[in-house]
């Protein structure tokens, strides 16, 4: 097999004794997700960094009264999540799309978590450089999605200049962004876990 995009990867996240993140289950929302080739490919990295297995789930559909003028609800989405997968099976759950997601008194947003929660959504439609694939946007979403993950593990918005937990208004703002946590959301991530 060839590898599936050659972005650089980050360094595995690690503190001694401690597992600083649940395992993941990703979601494919069904005639909106990413490709087969990015779901692998993004699974591999987050297993690789958060050092924790990540599986990729069946696809499914989302909830019709989710959806608005074409684009989903991120709220409506989370909620269903939380209906929909069980917190007791110590899973961290990560629903990703390509369809556009929209919040109350925003236009758009890329992502959305339940705080200190398990529940997540990642969408890539805003994420691409018009070509809908590439490098450039795997990169992006795994930014995206370490960035929701964070806020699952209780991390806020961080202001340190190139924290993967920084606030993305725009695509050229993830660019920004290390593809990493900085030191003090490290130590949160890690903090969170021995709560």
């Amino acid at each position: 097999d060839r590898p599936v995009h050659a972005v650089s990867q980050a360094g595995p996240l690690r503190d001694p004794g401690v597992t600083g993140a649940a395992p993941l289950q990703i979601v494919p929302l069904q005639d909106h997700s990413p490709s087969p080739a990015s779901l692998h490919a993004l699974a591999s990295e987050l297993s690789q960094y958060l050092c924790v297995p990540a599986v990729i789930l069946a696809p499914v559909v989302a909830p019709r009264n989710a959806w608005s003028d074409q684009r989903l609800s991120s709220n409506m989405i989370v909620d269903w999540l939380v209906e929909r997968f069980d917190v007791s099976d110590g899973f961290w759950t990560l629903a990703l799309t390509e369809a556009d997601l929209l919040a109350p008194g925003r236009d758009f947003v890329f992502g959305e978590a339940t705080l200190g929660g398990a529940w997540a959504v990642v969408s890539s439609a805003r994420l691409g450089d018009g070509q809908g694939s590439g490098d450039l946007l795997q990169e992006r979403l795994f930014k995206e999605s370490l960035h929701e993950i964070g806020h699952l593990a209780g991390l806020g918005h961080c202001t340190r200049r190139g924290c993967v937990m920084c606030r993305s208004s725009s695509a050229a703002a993830v660019d920004m962004k290390s593809k990493e946590f900085c030191g003090n959301c490290v130590s949160a991530f890690f903090q969170s876990a021995r709560s």
